[in-house]
């Protein structure tokens, strides 16, 4: 039994335990980990196709059907043979149908098999199924009831195990390369959108399969005023000169795993207080990494080993946002390093680790890694150095 079929039977079991009949895996970070199938970047928002709202692998106790529609079709088919655990059982979508018949099939039979004509069967679906999914359901199926997948799925996904691993660390190391790039055509005049550009470039270059988010850098200088420039490739905005702090925030799609990635950049030599701030971030940050310690720590009491240096300092109303988050086939998984996460971190787990200051509301210092949990503390993921500052003289 392959991972795969492992994930598939724990998925049954879960269901059963919880008292669901199905599960439709439609388009996300649940029917990957579970199924194999991949998805395509932003398929399950970015374009329409007849029946779309059906398309998805639908899982019961004693069987699979995959449904696909139309036009997604040349993505998904040629992934079939090489997922035999999916089965025989396909359905092709028609084009130009918006309720294909067919496609209600497996519904039909889970229906009338399950708990007769009058539909009472509950069914999960993923936190970003299509909204329409459940509407049309409903719609044929008035006593149908619903559910989510994430209560299901999200335990599975937390601890990676050795090969998740590896694909996570290619990941973080194309990150690093693609900085490490980035920062050697940094020069003063160079414009905002010329650096969110590169930084795309270099993830074609190095043959990512996409940006696990979207592209941001924060932009800013002391006496700025007028709050931080967030650039996510609109127009070429602004050029840095001496005195601008940058900060990044990108990550890479790579073999289905996802990076996460910041560092700070200072144009000209930087002020004793960016100096300072630069370093208490950063030191926030290993205090964070060094209280991950597997089956001891919970996700509250990381972000407090971090946030309570900041406060003390009299920064931590600088810090605006939780301390990190999880990462793996999605950039934002469970558990979150907040103050409300009670969950215990256990080895194997990954998270960002990305304390910042948004400094007078004029610029942001921040750092990010993507971090193991191990018996020891957190292990970065990347290479890149933290405490070392950048300056492009």
């Amino acid at each position: 039994m392959n991972r795969y079929e492992k994930r598939i039977e724990q998925l049954r079991e879960a269901m059963q335990a919880a008292g669901i009949d199905a599960a439709l895996l439609t388009p996300s970070g649940d029917m990957e980990f579970i199924t194999g199938l991949k998805r395509q970047p932003g398929e399950s928002v970015e374009m329409h196709t007849f029946g779309d709202y059906l398309q998805g692998v639908l899982v019961t106790q004693n069987h699979i059907v995959t449904i696909i529609p139309h036009l997604k079709h040349l993505s998904i088919d040629p992934q079939l043979p090489n997922l035999p655990w999916l089965g025989d059982d396909v359905i092709h979508l028609p084009d130009g149908d918006e309720n294909p018949t067919i496609g209600f099939r497996p519904f039909d039979e889970l229906v009338d098999g399950g708990a007769g004509s009058g539909g009472a069967i509950t069914l999960a679906l993923p936190k970003f199924a299509l909204a329409m999914t459940p509407i049309r359901l409903a719609q044929r199926y008035p006593n149908m009831r619903f559910t989510c997948t994430e209560d299901l799925v999200s335990p599975m996904r937390m601890v990676k195990d050795s090969d998740d691993l590896d694909k996570m660390r290619v990941a973080a190391r194309m990150a690093d390369q693609a900085f490490e790039n980035v920062v050697a055509k940094l020069h003063h005049g160079i414009r905002e959108g010329d650096i969110y550009h590169e930084i795309e470039w270099q993830m074609r270059v190095l043959g990512a399969e996409g940006t696990s988010f979207t592209t941001t850098l924060l932009t800013g200088r002391p006496g700025l005023q007028a709050g931080f420039a967030e650039s996510a490739g609109g127009p070429l905005g602004r050029e840095l000169t001496s005195g601008w702090v940058l900060a990044f925030d990108f990550g890479f799609l790579v073999n289905g795993w996802c990076s996460d990635f910041g560092r700070t950049v200072y144009f000209g030599e930087p002020t004793e207080e960016m100096r300072r701030t630069h370093y208490l971030v950063m030191e926030a940050q290993r205090l964070g990494m060094a209280a991950m310690i597997g089956g001891r720590a919970t996700a509250a009491e990381v972000d407090a080993a971090a946030r309570d240096l900041l406060v003390k300092e009299g920064r931590g109303h600088e810090f605006i946002h939780r301390l990190g988050h999880g990462i793996g086939i999605d950039v934002h998984e469970h558990p979150f390093l907040c103050s409300t996460d009670a969950t215990v971190l256990q080895n194997g787990m990954t998270f960002t680790v990305e304390p910042s200051l948004w400094v007078n509301h004029d610029y942001f210092v921040r750092v990010e890694d993507v971090v193991l949990v191990t018996s020891n503390g957190g292990v970065s993921l990347n290479t890149t150095p933290t405490f070392d500052m950048i300056v492009i003289e």
